[in-house]
């Protein structure tokens, strides 16, 4: 438990605006006060990224993130939060990549429960880096009146 206090309280840190969070499952608040937006739940998934501060959807199947499109700005932030009811299995385009110690995750966790990753873009490498996750392993036990 405290790992995941950690964990949380450094994701929050590294992402201004994270203090207003709001998980999307039902009963839950948006990440920001800006309408997050949504991305399909299909095998291939390509972002775009043009002012992208909270892009949120559910997969049901294994799941590539292709390189992302659109209009990015230097250090530009975004949370990812990727829904599932089991684990599914994440690949990435070689365009999200590792620089501040975090590998990049290839599972989600699972269990009904959603994965919160952080995101900077870096004009000068043209990528966009992994900051913050919420905590590997398995999911928590769900919460009763959910």
């Amino acid at each position: 438990m405290a790992m995941l206090l950690l964990c949380l309280s450094l994701l929050f840190a590294v992402l201004p605006g994270a203090a207003r969070a709001q998980p999307s499952r039902p009963g839950a608040q948006p990440l920001s006060t800006e309408a997050p937006v949504s991305f399909p739940d299909q095998p291939i998934v390509t972002l775009n990224t043009t002012g992208a501060k909270d892009i949120i959807g559910t997969v049901s199947q294994p799941t590539t993130f292709a390189n992302p499109v659109g209009q990015s700005q230097d250090r530009q932030q975004f949370r990812l939060e990727v829904c599932s009811d089991e684990p599914q299995p994440i690949a990435w385009g070689d365009k999200w990549q590792t620089k501040y110690g975090l590998p990049l995750p290839h599972t989600t966790r699972g269990g009904k429960t959603c994965d919160l990753w952080g995101w900077r873009f870096h004009r000068e490498e043209g990528a966009w880096f992994f900051i913050a996750t919420t905590p590997p392993g398995p999911a928590p036990s769900p919460r009763r009146g959910r």
